[in-house]
């Protein structure tokens, strides 16, 4: 029963997306208005409750999961944002980016992608009149690594051994590196240089022994579960992290949906990776080496096929 629901929802998610991505900018901007409005009145994702329920999730040991309701709520306003065209304005910009930041926090993979498209298509600084009041790309991305990661972002973008003291409860390092995927592909295919950042991150999480890094007092941030039936390691979620980085998604991100998409940014994704790859890869003394190895192997050999395709 279930699987029927997750599918029904899949496929009206999906028919969303089709149907607004026809649209004009005109339309477009009233549905999203009217999605917003629609979302805004329930009370997880209200303006009165939004700040304190963000600043919990910074530091949040447990980040239940949504009710069936606020999920379908949150996944049909996703494919919403996601179908937006580059040049259609997004009404309260900043309460619709603190919404699906509250979701992919709970592990929401649908904001996540909304998230990913936001940035993918948001105009630069630049671009931006001085006092039109609009949110840039900069400030967006400033606002979801300070919100997601709190205290912590600067710590975790630069790789920091103290990241595990800021960030120690299991579930939310999953779901954040899970959300980040999705963020930073939107960033490759505008070809942002903000994606070497969170690169850096799902590199740390895959190259750092967790025995090594772990102390009698801390919980590792890197810790690997040692039972089937607990959460994915969070090495595992940034291999998978690469993986979306990499591949090509239907659900979002695509010319389809009007994603900004920078030639050959695949490529230069690759030639960035590998050597920085093959240069953790020599330094690791571990018996992580091998597995990394073949991690780096199999991203070869899985970007080779994909350009012969």
């Amino acid at each position: 029963m279930a699987f029927l629901v997750q599918e029904l929802l899949n496929a009206a998610m999906m028919a969303l997306k089709l149907a607004v991505a026809i649209c004009t900018e005109e339309d477009q901007h009233k549905i999203v208005e009217k999605a917003f409005n629609v979302i805004s009145s329930n009370e997880p994702f209200s303006s009165d409750f939004m700040p304190s329920q963000l600043e919990r999730l910074q530091i949040a040991q447990d980040v239940g999961s949504f009710t069936h309701r606020n999920e379908w709520l949150v996944s049909l306003f996703a494919s919403v944002i996601v179908a937006l065209r580059p040049t259609t304005p997004i009404p309260h910009t900043r309460a619709v980016i603190q919404i699906m930041l509250t979701a992919f926090l709970r592990g929401h993979v649908a904001s996540a992608q909304g998230l990913g498209s936001i940035v993918n298509k948001m105009p630069l600084k630049e671009n931006v009149l001085q006092n039109s009041g609009c949110l840039h790309l900069d400030d967006t991305l400033d606002l979801i690594f300070k919100t997601s990661v709190g205290s912590c972002s600067d710590l975790v973008l630069s790789n920091s051994s103290e990241m595990s003291d800021c960030l120690n409860a299991a579930d939310f390092q999953v779901h954040l590196v899970e959300g980040l995927a999705w963020i930073g592909k939107g960033l490759l295919m505008r070809g942002h240089e903000k994606v070497k950042d969170i690169t850096m991150l799902f590199l740390k999480c895959l190259v750092t022994s967790s025995k090594e890094e772990a102390r009698p007092d801390k919980q590792s941030v890197l810790e690997m579960s040692h039972e089937a039936n607990e959460l994915p390691s969070l090495r595992k979620a940034a291999a998978d992290a690469f993986y979306v980085l990499m591949s090509d998604a239907e659900d979002c991100l695509n010319r389809t949906f009007h994603a900004t998409v920078r030639p050959l940014y695949k490529q230069r994704f690759f030639s960035t990776v590998m050597p920085i790859l093959m240069s953790a890869a020599k330094k690791l003394d571990s018996p992580a080496l091998r597995s990394f190895r073949l991690f780096a192997f199999c991203l070869y050999c899985w970007f080779c096929l994909s350009l012969s395709e």
